[in-house]
C-alpha cells in the first residue's frame, strides 16, 4: 500500500511537470504564429 502511495504522488508530480512544459510550448508557438483561431461560423 505504501508502494501505491508512492507510485501515485510521483505520478502527480510527473504529470504536473508535463502540464506546465506542454503549456509553455503551446504558449511560445501561439506567439510564434499568432495563434489559430478556432470556432464554428455560419455561413
Amino acid at each position: 500500500m505504501a508502494m501505491g502511495a508512492i507510485v501515485a504522488i510521483l505520478n502527480l508530480i510527473v504529470v504536473t511537470v508535463l502540464g506546465a512544459v506542454v503549456a509553455g510550448i503551446y504558449n511560445l508557438a501561439v506567439k510564434i504564429t499568432g495563434g489559430l483561431l478556432i470556432g464554428f461560423t455560419s455561413n
